[in-house]
C-alpha cells in the first residue's frame, strides 16, 4: 500500500461515522488480497470472519460489531468498510489520484465543495471518498477518467456507486461536514458529465417542497434497510438510532420524523407504544 502523505493525515483526527452510516447495518471488515495489478480489497463478515458478499446483507454487520473485531484483529484486517445496498437511498463518489503531498487537486476539490457532504481521505492517501444521500439511476456509466496530468501512481478518475459496492472507511474527514447530506441535485449534475452524450438523465427538483419529498423518500428507504427493532435484540438502541438518523441525519422536522417512525414501527416485534416513539424522538432531538 502506498504510504499516506504525512503532511495531510497528521493534521486529521479520526471521526466516528456519520449518524446515518453508523446506524445502518451494512458494515464489514476488509483487507488487501492479491499482489500487483491483481491486488484488490476483499470484505469479511464481522460475524464469522469469513468472506462477505456485497450482494448478501446476511454477511454484513453493524458498525459496532465491525469496529470491535477490527480493534482485536488489527494485524489481520486493514480496516472497516461500508457496503451500499440496492435501494438504500445512499451513494458514494470515489475520486482517484487526486491527493499528492497533502494537497487536493483543484478538479477534485471543486467536486467536493459542490457536494457539501461527508468526505474523507481514502486508505491509500491518494484519493477522496464522499458519502451522500441520493439515488443513482440504474443505467448510468459509473466511471470516467479525468483528463489531467497524474499527480500519483493512480490514474485520476471519478467513480459513482449506489449499490453492491464496498467503500473503505478511514474516518479521516476533510472539510466542515461530519454528516451525510441530500446531494441528489449535485449527483445528477455529475452523472450527466459522466454519461455518454447520447444518454440523458431526467431530473426535476426546483423548490423546497420537492426537496422535502426526496428527503422523506430517502429516509423511508433507509428505515427499510435499517430493519425492524426486535425484542431481546437491543431494540431500544436500534429504535433510538432510527430516530436519531431521521432528525439529525436526514434533518427532518419533528412531526415528519415521528410519522415515519410510526410507519417503521409497524414492522417491529413487538411494536413500540406511542409514548415510547415520542420519547425516542425527544431523546434524539436532545442528542442533536
Amino acid at each position: 500500500m502506498q504510504p499516506t502523505p504525512p503532511s495531510l493525515l497528521k493534521s486529521l483526527q479520526y471521526f466516528e461515522p456519520p449518524v446515518i452510516l453508523r446506524s445502518t447495518p451494512n458494515w464489514v471488515l476488509w483487507r488487501y488480497y492479491g499482489e500487483g495489478s491483481d491486488r484488490h480489497k476483499c470484505p469479511y463478515t464481522p460475524k464469522t470472519g469469513r468472506v462477505a458478499k456485497t450482494n448478501d446483507p446476511a454477511t454484513w454487520g453493524t458498525y459496532d460489531e465491525a469496529s470491535w473485531w477490527y480493534r482485536r484483529r488489527s494485524k489481520r484486517y486493514c480496516g472497516v468498510g461500508f457496503i451500499f445496498a440496492e435501494g438504500g437511498g445512499l451513494f458514494g463518489v470515489d475520486l482517484d489520484g487526486c491527493v499528492a503531498d497533502g494537497i487536493i487537486q483543484p478538479w477534485a476539490d471543486m467536486i467536493r465543495t459542490r457536494f457539501k457532504t461527508y468526505t474523507e481521505i481514502s486508505p491509500s492517501g491518494t484519493g477522496l471518498k464522499m458519502f451522500g444521500i441520493g439515488d443513482v439511476p440504474p443505467d448510468v456509466k459509473l466511471r470516467k477518467k479525468v483528463n489531467v496530468p497524474p499527480c500519483t501512481n493512480k490514474t485520476p478518475g471519478i467513480e459513482v456507486y449506489g449499490k453492491l459496492r464496498l467503500f473503505c472507511y478511514t474516518g479521516r474527514a476533510i472539510g466542515a461536514y461530519r454528516e451525510l447530506h441530500d446531494c441528489q441535485k449535485q449527483l445528477i449534475a455529475l452523472l450527466k458529465k459522466i454519461q455518454p452524450p447520447e444518454s440523458t438523465i431526467r431530473f426535476k427538483r426546483n423548490n423546497s417542497k420537492e426537496r422535502g419529498k426526496f428527503s422523506v423518500e430517502h429516509a423511508r428507504k433507509w428505515l427499510a434497510n435499517h430493519g425492524p427493532a426486535i425484542s431481546g435484540n437491543d431494540g431500544h438502541t436500534h429504535t433510538f438510532r432510527a430516530a436519531l438518523a431521521l432528525v439529525k441525519g436526514f434533518s427532518l422536522d419533528e412531526p415528519t420524523a415521528l410519522d415515519l417512525l410510526r410507519e417503521w414501527n409497524r414492522t417491529c416485534a413487538p411494536p413500540w407504544s406511542e409514548r415510547e416513539l415520542n420519547r425516542k424522538i425527544q431523546q434524539a432531538l436532545k442528542k442533536c
